[in-house]
């Protein structure tokens, strides 16, 4: 950059950080008075109010009182707030700079995590990244550009598009990101080491990305893409967004985000705070089978479930089973079988007349729409209180003279209506009651009785149901088989939804079951969806979605769909492996996707007599990086391995062996299923070809383990390469190791 143009700069940044410096000091000394505040509002509130209301202006009183002590702590915590964010932005206060030429003027835009404007004169000195002008500088290279307003789209060019390194608030280095240095830039921030915790990235997100980020937020949005893509980081970041672009309607309460397991909540729960929002509640999908079997149950663990079914050999029968139960075809009919329930209708007398029957019933039901399970229900029991209503309304004047001559005491007049009253009540409730007992409406039996349904609709004879109904007898599920009662129960209406939630975020979504899927979408009505996927990693044959199309049954065929092309995480050594485990004639994924060009060095593929000493002398090697896993193909791989590195001096390694588990330290042991999602500077895979190869998806869960390393990669076995492996053989460093080694 030329000389002038740098200085240039720097009296620039020399005067945002000036302004920085001056709000962080006015936002200290405003802390100090509005603690005092808040100390002095509750100490008020203490003394002065009456600890027992007597009366309407007591109340009066109190609300005041409380409402005084609300309102500064919420002045406290906006303040805090501010704060903690001026202090973040004092470590780097923008990213970017573009130069907007419209209409005969010229705009200088600064870009940051967070807006900066000061007010006297009043001045924007940096734009917020998701401000809509900020959309150029992801968008466009220099030439026409353009943005929308409120008022319409801004059209005109840009004359500049510039980035900075700037660290702990010193303006290292700037460059125009039409010159060449734009790769090597985004490749150093690729190489640079990771932790236990996804990070920010509004300075590098790339065109596609961003377009995954500002896409319409009243949308579903499916987002998929291959391991590394950004996935992850990108749905978080349009949560920040959504929450920008609708700060008056819209609060981080009114927001979810749904996952497998804790580990990904604690991975990603520093993104949101330091993006300027506040934290949003992450759900374990458990927690709604625990919630939706009212803790009548027991049921297997997901992650139980996984390992029983990867490490059994199932018949025939039993694998037709289980795939039925998890099919589109199954709860495509559950949903049927709901909402067009048959229901019992009960006959009702009064006094030998006949007031509601099965024929009143069907000249008087109209059907409007698919009604739900629980509406059809509740419109019956509609139907028939106005009956009982209207038979008791035309009949009154003769119903009222055989309650009197029925009475065995003299009735007055007045008294007449109450016993009316009572007539019609009691008639009413035993209408009722005898809905209910006709139709038994329980989970358990509907869950039998459907699943019964199912295999007789399908033409297959199978004891699965009867194998259910034993296990509820037994109070002790399967985890299909939970799901399932959790899907009874939702489509009964059994389970609240939640009515306030507007968005929800569904990560690893290829995880999930189509079942899963629609519990979710069934329990937050209200609620738009992002969507992160990528089917390349469903490892489980039964269990899981394998195709984009399928998520237009749960979200709709008006889904918008963002394809994320181009993978960064891996260093290009890594990723050639990836792409060739998973490339296929059916399948060329290279025909769609491509990654970043990052050489480090190959993977190896380490033939060592014995593993586990293999393994201590690798970890010696991986010291230099900030974080190091170990993934091993099952839970017991893992807790054999940590008890072998105990004992050799390795105590410093953490065993990852829960879903409900968090990493902490710098180097873990996890099983495969638990490390997805996650990243770590370098990987081990252990033991992966000794114990999957021959199984269908062994080369997928040589994929998802490999795509979880960003800068070295390394296999450890004791036997040669398998052959499902020989055709990656030219991308492999293949290491022969003698016992001693």
């Amino acid at each position: 950059m030329d000389p002038k143009d740098l200085q240039i700069e720097q009296t620039y940044f020399d005067e945002v950080e000036g302004i920085i410096r001056t709000k962080i000091k006015d936002l200290r000394e405003n802390k100090i008075n509005l603690k005092r505040k808040v100390i002095d509002e509750r100490k008020t509130m203490w003394e002065e109010n009456r600890h027992v209301v007597r009366d309407f202006d007591d109340a009066v009183e109190l609300n005041a009182l409380d409402q005084g002590v609300a309102d500064a702590e919420t002045q406290f915590e906006r303040n805090e707030a501010e704060l903690q964010r001026m202090e973040r932005m004092q470590k780097q206060p923008y990213f970017g700079r573009i130069d907007f030429s419209a209409g005969g003027r010229k705009r200088e835009i600064y870009i940051g995590l967070y807006g900066l404007v000061n007010e006297n004169p009043r001045r924007m000195y940096v734009v917020d990244w998701r401000a809509p002008a900020a959309s150029m500088f992801y968008t466009f290279d220099l030439g026409p550009a353009w943005y929308e307003t409120p008022s319409g789209r801004r059209n005109g060019e840009l004359v500049l598009k510039r980035q900075y390194e700037i660290e702990d608030g010193k303006l290292i280095y700037a460059y125009d990101t039409d010159s060449s240095m734009h790769d090597s830039i985004l490749g150093e921030v690729l190489s640079k080491s990771t932790d236990n915790q996804l990070k920010v990235i509004v300075g590098s997100i790339q065109k596609e990305q961003n377009e995954a980020i500002r896409t319409g937020t009243d949308r579903n949005c499916l987002i998929y893409g291959l391991a590394g893509s950004g996935k992850t980081s990108v749905g978080l970041h349009r949560l920040a967004y959504i929450l920008y672009q609708n700060r008056d309607t819209m609060t981080s309460d009114k927001i979810r985000i749904i996952s497998n397991n804790s580990i990904y909540s604690s991975y990603v729960a520093s993104i949101l705070p330091e993006l300027g929002e506040k934290t949003v509640e992450t759900v374990v999908f458990n927690d709604f089978l625990t919630a939706g079997t009212e803790n009548r149950f027991r049921f297997e663990p997901l992650y139980e479930q996984l390992q029983r079914i990867d490490g059994k050999e199932m018949d025939a029968d039993e694998e037709s089973v289980l795939r039925q139960k998890y099919s589109l075809e199954l709860l495509r009919f559950f949903i049927r079988y709901f909402s067009n329930f048959t229901y019992r209708i009960p006959t009702i007398h009064y006094k030998g007349a006949v007031i509601f029957s099965e024929e009143i019933f069907r000249k008087k039901w109209i059907k409007t729409g698919d009604l739900s399970f629980k509406r059809k229900y509740e419109k019956i029991r509609e139907l028939i209180i106005n009956q009982i209503d209207h038979y008791f309304s035309v009949n009154r004047a003769r119903i009222c003279k055989d309650i009197v001559e029925s009475h065995e005491e003299f009735v007055m007049k007045d008294e007449i209506p109450g016993l009316f009253r009572k007539a019609v009540r009691r008639c009413t409730d035993y209408a009722l009651s005898e809905l209910a007992a006709l139709n038994q409406l329980e989970p358990d039996s509907l869950l039998v009785d459907a699943l019964d349904a199912f295999f007789e609709h399908i033409g297959q004879e199978s004891d699965a149901p009867e194998k259910v109904a034993e296990a509820l007898r037994q109070r002790k599920l399967l985890y299909e088989d939970a799901l399932l009662h959790l899907l009874v129960r939702v489509l009964m209406g059994k389970v609240p939804a939640d009515q306030d939630v507007q968005h929800v975020v569904i990560d690893e979504a290829q995880d999930y079951s189509l079942i899963q899927l629609y519990i979710i979408r069934s329990l937050f009505p209200k609620s738009s969806f992002t969507v992160l996927a990528d089917v390349h990693q469903a490892v489980n044959p039964y269990t899981t979605t394998r195709d984009y199309g399928l998520f237009d049954e749960i979200f709709g065929a008006d889904t918008v769909k963002i394809c994320l092309e181009k993978c960064y995480r891996s260093s290009s050594d890594i990723n050639a492996l990836a792409f060739q485990l998973i490339d296929s004639k059916a399948d060329p994924v290279r025909d769609t996707y491509s990654y970043f060009e990052r050489p480090v060095k190959k993977p190896q593929y380490i033939h060592a007599r014995d593993m586990y000493a293999g393994a201590v002398k690798l970890l010696e090697t991986m010291k230099r990086y900030n974080t190091a896993a170990i993934i091993t193909p099952t839970v017991e791989n893992a807790v054999k391995l940590a008890r072998y590195l105990k004992k050799h001096g390795a105590e410093d390694v953490q065993l990852i062996s829960s879903p409900d588990e968090r990493i902490l330290g710098r180097t873990v042991i996890i099983p495969l299923l638990l490390a997805k999602g996650l990243e770590f500077d370098t990987v081990i895979l252990f033991g992966f070809a000794k114990t999957l190869s021959n199984q269908p998806d062994f080369r997928r869960k040589v994929y998802l383990g490999c795509t979880r390393a960003l800068h070295e990669l390394y296999m450890l076995e004791d036997t040669a390469l398998p052959t499902e492996l020989l055709d990656c053989d030219v991308l492999l460093d293949t290491v022969q190791t003698d016992r001693n080694t």
